[in-house]
């Protein structure tokens, strides 16, 4: 029997969702377990708070390197062998951490582990951009941002068993062994089939495209892919893109939608969920820490939600009520934990909307950002493009995560409204430039940005 002119080989493309999406697992698992680790590194090695916060602030400085790295590795090796370095780096580097006996060290260390999750956060999703069917690539994505949320959850879960013993040293070293399975199997991973074409090895692109695709629809997709890069075969990569004022358009898209994501405030939650559930009005650690994982699931169900069903209901749809529900939440938020003190019932809608609020999140600016992103730069730009805008997430994650506490000192739980006017100003930046990408190639996505149609329809 023929098959459909549509199909491609599921497993295999799935097999690759999962190699790739170890990235992920290890992004969010080394994001998120310092929160438990930092109060036994400052006992043991009686740090300052100045100190503290180096240990923990450098992670972000090396991932914005790391995205530089990143471009550099990605376009001139490929991103397999992107993926294949961040494997690398991020076992050595949780070796070292968990042996590190000097602060120095450690802060040394912390810094390529950086560079590490940088790596991960540009090439996981441009890999998987451009290797995965267009019918399924939003939920191939996605599955990217899932594995995230399994890693912060997975870190809060470390933090609780390994708090009653002090182990530090174990928190920050279990992460070496899904760094060794992203090493090896990343090796067994095929080279993204555009990326070969970029470099002139089109036999090599058939044949990734055929472990893809039947037969015929293999060759279609070979055709539309090569046709492309012949089109844009003057085009100079890289910075040279800057003088194209339809690149400029897109990047200065993707650099809004990463803001988008960064000062709507969720990675606020993440970082300071035990800071927030005591303005809620639990008071002891244990207690925080529960709600701390409570929030993790939130993130992790969700997302498996926006896996399944972002090739369907469309990436506009999803971000419009990921939105409004976010804006609601922290509406109520705002207004519960000023009575949090006093009232139980203040204290459990608190929780409650705090758990909205990441739903709200973890179904749409989360995964939907990082596949819009992957989606819209042009062949020849795209390796400079991501690099930019995923550079732009660490940057925007990096100020709010420094002026939090400042915030909250000054403003108290009056800070949620001020995330709540970032959500309305969000919600217009969607209505007015996020195209709808769903079930588009990437080369089509092209075409309608080089015809001078307006951003909100280059998905048509």
């Amino acid at each position: 029997m023929e098959k459909h002119p549509n199909a491609y080989q599921a497993s295999y493309v799935y097999f690759i969702g999962l190699i790739a999406g170890l990235a992920g697992l290890l992004f969010g698992f080394d994001t998120g377990i310092i929160s438990g680790a930092i109060t036994f590194i400052q006992k043991e090695f009686e740090l300052s708070n100045a100190m503290e916060g180096l240990i923990v602030s450098i992670v972000m400085i090396g991932a914005i390197l790391g995205t530089v790295v990143s471009n550099f590795i990605s376009r001139n090796f490929g991103r397999r062998d992107a993926l294949v370095a961040a494997g690398a780096l991020f076992t050595v580097c949780a070796i070292g951490s968990a042996l590190a006996t000097h602060t120095i060290f450690l802060i040394s260390v912390r810094f390529f582990l950086g560079i590490a999750i940088g790596l991960a956060s540009y090439t996981a999703p441009l890999y998987l951009a451009e290797i995965s069917p267009r019918q399924v690539r939003g939920m191939i994505i996605a599955f990217y941002q899932l594995m995230i949320a399994a890693g912060l959850l997975a870190s809060y879960i470390s933090d609780l068993i390994f708090t009653p013993s002090g182990s530090w040293r174990w928190m920050l070293g279990i992460p070496a062994i899904p760094g060794i399975f992203l090493l090896l199997f990343s090796l067994k991973l095929p080279g993204s089939p555009r990326w070969l074409m970029l470099k002139n090895r089109p036999e090599e692109t058939r044949r990734v495209l055929k472990r893809i695709f039947p037969p015929d629809q293999a060759e279609k997709e070979f055709n539309e892919i090569r046709t492309r890069v012949e089109v844009d075969r003057s085009t100079k990569p890289g910075w040279h893109a800057l003088f194209d004022k339809k690149f400029v358009s897109v990047l200065i898209l993707g650099i809004g939608a990463q803001m988008m994501q960064q000062w709507t405030g969720c990675n606020i939650i993440l970082y300071y969920a035990p800071i927030i559930f005591k303005l809620a009005g639990f008071a002891t650690p244990i207690q925080q820490m529960w709600g701390t994982i409570a929030v993790g699931t939130v993130m992790m169900v969700t997302t498996i939600i926006a896996v399944k069903y972002v090739d369907k209901w469309g990436r506009r749809p999803i971000l419009f009520w990921g939105l409004a529900m976010m804006m609601f939440s922290l509406t109520v938020l705002g207004i519960a934990t000023h009575f949090a003190a006093v009232s139980t019932a203040a204290q459990a809608i608190s929780v409650a909307f705090v758990l909205i609020y990441i739903f709200g999140f973890a179904i749409s600016l989360g995964p939907i950002v990082w596949i819009i992103c992957s989606e819209i730069f042009p062949i020849y730009s795209r390796d400079f493009g991501i690099m930019c805008t995923t550079a732009g997430n660490w940057i925007f994650n990096a100020m709010l995560a420094s002026i939090f506490p400042s915030m909250i000192s000054w403003l108290g739980s009056n800070a949620f409204f001020l995330f709540v006017g970032a959500c309305i100003l969000s919600f217009l930046f969607v209505y007015f430039f996020i195209p709808e990408t769903k079930g588009v190639s990437l080369e089509q996505i092209e075409t309608n940005l080089k015809a001078g149609k307006k951003l909100r329809h280059i998905g048509k």
